[in-house]
């Protein structure tokens, strides 16, 4: 990780990935986790449909990222 610092501002985890494993990368890194992604398996919380995923994530994206 200490090489892979450089212009790094967020870190992401997966809602189908181990939280304990993704939230150690961000502690080393000094990052906090920036939020789930929907990956291929469709949350009925986060994305319930194809659609609410691909939302959810680029709204993830677009907001943690600085866009406006």
């Amino acid at each position: 990780i200490k090489n892979s610092q450089e212009n790094i501002t967020s870190i992401f985890g997966e809602n189908t990935g181990n939280p304990k494993l993704i939230e150690r990368v961000a502690a080393e890194a000094n990052l906090s986790l920036s939020g789930l992604l929907v990956s291929g398996a469709l949350s009925r919380q986060l994305a319930p449909t194809y659609l609410d995923m691909m939302r959810h994530n680029g709204t993830l994206l677009f907001h943690t990222l600085g866009a406006e």
